[in-house]
């Protein structure tokens, strides 16, 4: 997309050029006054589109949604062991999402994509209610009756669907499903949608080109005008000089911010594993996969980056995107597995468990190298260009 717009921008640029040389260039023997009167003069301004701030209510609505989701991963962590009442539970819990997101009441218009995500999470949430309630009301089923294997994939039904809806949570979080890189995680205070997209600041840079063009045109003039002139110009042979300047305050604050973001997220991984001394439960998943899954909404707490920073940026989102890998593969382990993070042994579950798990690990170690490649070229642009 990026390239589209600055072929499309140099196209701007060259028919504003020419209406600019056709329209704006006449003759050097017309008469003043014919000239007056069949000259058009057109000024061309730039367009600015300024996106309003968020307001309160819609301040209050995204602060809402994220509530939803930890409720129902509250709620998994307090269960040990599922028994009738905790079936019951968790079938409650579920079903909660659809009354919070109404209670949290209508989105507005540029809130509809969020929307969007999180009403179908709440969908996901409804099956594995659902499935939950047909689980509890079976009871206590011998082992190996039809009633127990009906129990049986009832219960994988709800993890399943818990899953799944917690994935379009992680979008919503993401900002997969907005335009300003994460409503739902970014600090409130700071919210403000106009130039805040990297593509936006990317697709922004063709348009000032544009305007640089017409600019240096109407600066110039036109050779034909200026040939009635007496005197002969005169004009400077020594090439211009290009000053980098230094790094700004904002730019020091961003580089900065990045290796302590990855530092944070080693340590709540670290947290987990050290806390896993019996092996990883399914409540320890959850929270693995949600660790994963935040990579993306502490980059975009960092703020946008500068043009300079772009090569620092991309490097970081690719560790992100490989981190939101590993977060859904480790939903998958976590919704297959028991109350105790395991399966049974030669189970067609276990397949799926054993290839999930090797996928989020594989992914987690692609995001770590990633992130370290990050920090280094940042470290590198520090070196080269200095700090103000």
């Amino acid at each position: 997309m990026p390239a589209s717009a600055s072929r499309s921008a140099a196209r701007l640029a060259a028919a504003v050029l020419l209406v600019v040389l056709v329209g704006g260039c006449g003759q050097a023997d017309e008469s003043t006054a014919a000239s007056q009167a069949s000259t058009t003069s057109s000024t061309v301004a730039p367009t600015t589109t300024t996106v309003p701030p968020m307001t309160a209510e819609e301040l209050a609505w995204l602060r809402a949604i994220p509530k939803v989701h930890k409720k129902i991963d509250r709620t998994l962590e307090t269960i040990s062991e599922l028994t009738i009442s905790a079936m019951r539970m968790l079938a409650t819990t579920l079903r909660s999402c659809g009354r919070e997101l109404v209670r949290a009441g209508s989105p507005s218009e540029r809130l509809e994509p969020v929307y969007v995500l999180v009403k179908k999470g709440c969908r996901e949430y409804d099956k594995g209610a659902v499935c939950f309630t047909t689980a509890a009301r079976i009871g206590i089923p011998f082992g190996g009756s039809a009633e127990d294997r009906k129990q049986t994939k009832a219960i994988q039904c709800g993890f399943d669907a818990r899953a799944k809806g917690g994935v379009p949570f992680l979008d919503a979080q993401d900002g997969r499903g907005d335009q300003s890189g994460g409503w739902l995680t970014r600090p409130f205070s700071a919210i403000d949608l106009e130039g805040l997209p990297m593509r936006c600041i990317i697709g922004r840079r063709p348009a000032r080109l544009a305007i640089a063009v017409v600019c240096a045109v109407l600066v110039s003039g036109c050779g034909g005008q200026a040939a009635d002139s007496t005197a002969a110009p005169t004009a400077s042979t020594l090439p211009p000089t290009t000053t980098i300047p230094p790094l700004t305050a904002e730019e020091v604050a961003w580089l900065d911010g990045l290796p302590k973001m990855a530092k944070r997220l080693e340590e709540e991984k670290n947290k987990i594993y050290k806390a896993a001394t019996a092996g990883l439960t399914r409540p320890m998943m959850v929270s693995l996969a949600e660790t994963f899954g935040s990579c993306s909404r502490e980059l975009a707490r960092l703020g946008a980056p500068s043009d300079r920073l772009q090569p620092v940026a991309a490097l970081a989102k690719k560790a992100c995107q490989q981190h939101r890998k590993a977060a859904k593969c480790q939903a998958t382990v976590a919704s297959i597995s028991d109350a105790s993070g395991g399966v049974v042994v030669g189970s067609p579950q276990s397949r799926t468990w054993e290839r999930a798990g090797r996928c989020a690990e594989a992914a987690d170690k692609k995001a770590t190298q990633l992130l370290e490649d990050a920090q280094a070229k940042g470290h590198q642009i520090r070196a080269t260009v200095g700090v103000g």
